[in-house]
């Protein structure tokens, strides 16, 4: 794939991108720590750990088919950044692609993929990117990890609380569901 045609959950420079669904990016990657992340993952680029692997939390991005980045948009900012850069790091990844038997001809900025195959449903599709985000990856935010773990409740378990202490004897219930649920 061309690198002007994925669609990331944001720009090189941290901002929202618009055209991403929101509700497929668990993380902000506008904080300054995800922003030093994608950074050092530029400036280290190791283009045999963005290639073919089994985890969804590591190799090459995983797209829909329409280019929406659905894991790895950290990695995918990390190689926008390395191409604005240019250098060795960028041609290094080229090569790369290329000596994995990929034509690179025409491409601007090759990125080596891995395209999500089938109708998923929506909610199919964000429960994919939160687990993408939940293993092996840096951890979430306390923010973060609220949120993604709300969007894991169904409902009326939310309900089920009934504030003050967590470990109080109203809130067992509630505990135990979302264990049950979430954990």
């Amino acid at each position: 794939a061309n690198l002007s045609d994925l669609i990331t959950s944001h720009n090189e420079d941290g901002r929202t991108n618009p055209d991403f669904p929101e509700t497929l990016q668990p993380r902000d990657r506008s904080r300054g720590t995800s922003q030093a992340q994608i950074a050092d993952i530029a400036a280290k680029l190791d283009p045999r750990l963005l290639g073919r692997t089994a985890k969804a939390s590591d190799g090459a991005p995983i797209i829909s088919p329409d280019g929406t980045v659905l894991s790895g948009n950290g990695r995918t900012l990390a190689l926008a950044r390395a191409y604005s850069q240019g250098g060795e790091k960028a041609e290094a990844y080229r090569r790369f692609i290329t000596d994995q038997g990929f034509d690179t001809t025409g491409i601007d900025q090759p990125v080596l993929v891995r395209v999500s195959k089938g109708d998923m449903a929506p909610a199919d599709i964000e429960a994919f990117t939160r687990e993408a985000n939940a293993r092996d990856t840096a951890g979430f935010s306390s923010t973060e990890q609220a949120a993604s773990d709300a969007k894991a409740l169904p409902d009326g378990v939310l309900e089920l609380f009934r504030g003050g202490d967590i470990d109080g004897v109203g809130n067992r219930e509630f505990v135990r569901r979302f264990l049950d649920i979430v954990v």
